[in-house]
C-alpha cells in the first residue's frame, strides 16, 4: 500500500516536472516563432512556391502538385493562389487518362491583415488535354452574395446566387490552406 502511494508521488512530481519545463519551452520559443511571422498574412507567403510529389502505395510518383502564392496587382491587397496537380508515372496509363487540375484562389486581406477573404474561387478539370469541367464560384462582401457557374466540357452547366449572413466569410479550398499554416 505503501509503494503505490510512493509511485503516485513520485509520478505526480515527474508530471509536475515535465509540465513546467513544457511550458517554460513554450514561452521561450513561442516568442521567437512570433518574431519571425510579420502582422500581414499575404507578405509571409507572398512569392511562394511549393512543389510535392504524391505517391499512393504501390504506385510510387502518382501525382505532381506545385503550390503558387502571388501578389494580385490588380486588387488592393489581392493575392492569387495557385495549384496545379497532375497525375504521372503509371496513373498516366490508366483509362481515364492523364488528369489535371488547377485551383485558382482570388483573395484579398481582411482589414485587419491577419486573414485571407475569398473573393473568387475557379476549378478547372482537364482530361486527356481538353477541358471537362469549370466551376467558377464569386463572394461579394458589400452584396453579401455568392454566386456559381458550371460548365461542363465547355458548355454552361448551371449557375446561381445566393445570400449569405453579413460578417460571414467563405473560405474556398486555397484560402482555407493559407488561412490555418501557421
Amino acid at each position: 500500500m505503501y509503494i503505490i502511494e510512493d509511485m503516485n508521488k513520485k509520478n505526480k512530481m515527474y508530471f509536475l516536472r515535465v509540465g513546467l519545463f513544457l511550458s517554460v519551452l513554450l514561452l521561450c520559443v513561442f516568442p521567437a516563432i512570433a518574431e519571425t511571422l510579420s502582422n500581414d498574412i499575404g507578405k509571409d507567403y507572398e512569392s511562394e512556391k511549393l512543389p510535392y510529389r504524391v505517391s499512393i502505395f504501390p504506385i510510387f510518383n502518382a501525382a505532381d502538385a506545385d503550390f503558387t502564392f502571388v501578389k494580385d496587382n490588380s486588387v488592393k491587397n489581392g493575392y492569387v493562389a495557385r495549384l496545379d496537380a497532375r497525375t504521372s508515372g503509371l496513373l498516366k496509363a490508366l483509362p481515364f487518362g492523364q488528369v489535371r487540375q488547377v485551383l485558382t484562389s482570388h483573395m484579398i486581406l481582411s482589414p485587419d491583415h491577419k486573414r485571407l477573404i475569398s473573393r473568387k474561387f475557379e476549378n478547372i478539370i482537364y482530361r486527356n488535354g481538353r477541358e471537362s469541367r469549370r466551376i467558377i464560384s464569386e463572394f461579394d462582401y458589400q452584396k453579401k452574395t455568392s454566386s456559381w457557374t458550371k460548365y461542363k466540357e465547355g458548355k454552361l452547366n448551371s449557375q446561381g446566387t445566393k445570400e449569405f449572413p453579413k460578417e460571414k466569410y467563405y473560405d474556398d479550398p486555397l484560402c482555407a490552406f493559407y488561412n490555418l499554416r501557421l
